[in-house]
């Protein structure tokens, strides 16, 4: 009995080291591969290694590394999230986070990003790096909301105007009622047989109100209808174009996220 046991044991260690060094074999294969930049094959090895060992941090970690490489920021946020909380050391953890924040921000997940960011710093105040991608993610946040809000302002205003269009729609059509009317109250005869000629004075009326209000219309610097010629929109689109490179040039000159620990794979 205690020889069957014994062999057992024996097995089972055999079985573990062999699973020990399937693991360390793929891994490395996967680091091999992720240095000489063939990322797909650096995902199968790594991929191997987390089916051998699903907790371990380096498999992982490297994993989400060659995902970020390949663009598949899904894959990648799913494999930093994975092992974050259960990194074997604070700076490790750091690294996850850090990571994580930047296949958010490649994703355009700027809210997820900044929260990674964040825990990456709880994890180790002292990485300037992970601050200053925090910073410049917050940064594009306050332009993202202050761009929603415009755009949010620009169609409450377009939708007033389109309510002021149908008002005045409305009106005009009431005041075509109004004329019809007045007309038909012309050609009919009065008790005395005669044509009334309230109608035509009330008409002389309207147009004399009328005129006034675009003279006056034209006289506060409003005139109606008036477009804008070719070359005031050619100065507006280029004077708009200049003011876009110069906000794109300030925002890339430090554009540097995703650098860093992103492309470190851990050996």
């Amino acid at each position: 009995m205690k020889k069957l046991l014994v062999i057992f044991i024996m097995c089972h260690c055999a079985g573990l080291s062999f699973g020990q060094n399937e693991l360390k074999k793929n891994w490395y294969k996967g680091n091999v591969f992720y240095e000489n930049g063939e990322f797909e094959d650096a995902v199968y090895y790594y991929q191997k290694a987390v089916e051998d060992s699903p907790l371990n941090f380096k498999a992982n970690y490297n994993l989400g590394n060659a995902n970020v490489r390949l663009e598949d920021f899904e894959k990648a946020i799913e494999q930093y999230e994975k092992i974050a909380e259960i990194a074997p050391a604070p700076i490790d953890q750091s690294w996850a986070y850090h990571n994580l924040g930047n296949a958010y921000f490649k994703h355009q997940k700027l809210d997820d990003a900044i929260a990674a960011y964040k825990n990456a710093l709880r994890a180790n105040p002292k990485d300037e790096e992970t601050r200053y991608n925090l910073a410049y993610a917050q940064l594009l946040k306050q332009e993202q909301d202050k761009q929603n809000q415009e755009n949010q302002k620009n169609q409450d205003n377009k939708d007033d105007k389109n309510k002021n269009s149908d008002n005045k729609e409305d009106q005009n059509d009431q005041n075509k009622q109004d004329q019809n009317k007045k007309e038909e109250n012309k050609n009919d005869p009065g008790e005395d047989g005669k044509e009334t000629d309230q109608g035509e004075g009330d008409n002389k009326d309207d147009q004399n109100n009328k005129d006034k209000g675009d003279e006056k219309q034209e006289q506060n610097g409003q005139p109606k209808n008036q477009p804008i010629t070719k070359e005031e929109a050619r100065r507006i689109l280029e004077a708009a174009g200049r003011k876009e490179k110069q906000v794109q040039k300030e925002l890339d000159k430090e554009k540097v996220v995703g650098t860093g620990k992103s492309e470190e794979i851990d050996w």
